[in-house]
């Protein structure tokens, strides 16, 4: 059910974020709420509902972090199933209107980090939760992994979140047999938790670049970075983080035990990932780097001429240039005369403290051509304009 089915416009977005009441409702233990997702809630709702009633609009494609499991508190329970987040009644708006895209067979979702199955036992019913949750959707997930690609026929594209190619996002294979959490799950615990105390918003990739800059040449680089990360929480090493019944892990963990537990990720991932590009923290350059090395560059599949990943919460460089990244052909009028040979973009984020962007596709038979525009909402502001031959 790859198709589109409508329209020849396909919209992409990603890193929305929804949490569940807890995190927006301060309570005398976490006195400030730690949602990212809060004031643009209207704004998704109002989208989502314009893309739905729109004739030339055959798929929304949503790229990962729909859900959020991962900004939790540690001294909270995790989520472990996505109930909570569908049920709280600040999303209702959004919850709906996905559910009308469903319906008319418009809808297309893959897992990102913050909404993947914690184990390979959970897929299966986090397959069914979301089937049951939004009849209708093309929910593209492996059985084995939490990570799809979508793959719209007859165009040569690929999109995915993006978090396979991020060392410390991706589903960890190698730490513990029963589970795929990666170590960032536990990095966003603590700087939840450390929000939810102080009341200051943090930028996750921040705090980590931050920390890798300091520790990367260290022998115990992941252990040293954790614990840091922890101290600026305001937590102590032998503080707790609670897990519940999340396959792999006991009710609770010392974060001086996390640490020990992927002391080897390093290691263990350049032995697995050797042929790929890796970006560190989830950079932006460093994606566009593996989106030309896995699928666009030499001996890939010439089939795929553009890809689009979500993941870094930006679809631009802090640079001021633009960062849909085309070959053969300059940064200009945003109406370009030139096709590229290949196109990458990034489709952003929804979360309250960066601007609203998505990503548009539209194949144009006539003059054979297929556009990929990155534009802001509201208003649907065109940022940047490319092109490759269909």
């Amino acid at each position: 059910m790859n198709s589109a089915v409508h329209g020849n416009k396909q919209i992409f977005i990603s890193d929305i974020h929804m949490g569940d009441e807890r995190s927006m409702n301060p309570s005398g233990q976490h006195p400030h709420p730690y949602c990212w997702l809060q004031s643009n809630i209207a704004n998704l709702a109002k989208f989502l509902k314009e893309k739905s009633l729109a004739q030339d609009v055959g798929r929304v494609a949503i790229l990962g972090d729909l859900f959020d499991q991962w900004v939790i508190p540690t001294d909270l329970d995790p989520l472990t199933k996505l109930d909570a987040i569908r049920n709280n009644p600040a999303n209702g708006g959004i919850i709906q209107n996905l559910k009308e895209l469903a319906d008319s067979r418009k809808l297309v979702y893959v897992p990102g980090n913050h909404d993947m199955s914690a184990s390979p036992k959970d897929i299966p019913d986090t397959k069914a939760f979301i089937n049951a949750t939004f009849p209708g959707i093309d929910f593209i997930c492996e059985d084995e992994r939490p990570f799809g690609v979508y793959r719209p026929d007859k165009l040569k594209l690929a999109a995915e979140h993006g978090n396979m190619y991020c060392l410390f996002n991706a589903p960890d294979a190698w730490t513990d047999p029963h589970s795929c959490l990666p170590l960032g799950y536990f990095i966003s615990r603590l700087v939840a938790y450390k929000v939810s105390h102080t009341g200051r918003p943090e930028n996750y990739l921040d705090i980590l670049r931050r920390f890798i800059d300091e520790f990367k040449l260290r022998d115990d680089f992941i252990y040293d970075l954790l614990i840091a990360v922890a101290e600026d929480a305001g937590l102590d090493e032998s503080a707790e983080l609670k897990m519940a019944d999340i396959s792999g892990f006991p009710p609770a963990i010392r974060i001086d035990e996390v640490a020990s537990k992927y002391m080897g990720l390093m290691r263990d991932w350049d032995n697995d990932r050797i042929d790929a590009a890796v970006a560190v923290d989830g950079d932006l350059a460093g994606l566009q780097a593996a989106a030309y090395r896995v699928y666009l560059g030499p001996g890939t599949d010439p089939d795929i001429n553009i890809v689009i990943f979500g993941h870094t919460h930006a679809w631009k460089d802090e640079d001021p240039y633009p960062f849909l990244g085309g070959s053969d052909q300059e940064d200009g009028p945003a109406l370009p005369s030139r096709p590229c040979k290949a196109i990458y973009a990034n489709s952003g984020t929804w979360i309250d403290s960066k601007p609203c962007t998505y990503v548009e596709t539209e194949a144009d038979e006539e003059s054979q051509r297929h556009y990929v525009r990155v534009k802001s909402y509201p208003g649907n502001r065109l940022l940047q304009e490319l092109f490759v031959t269909l």
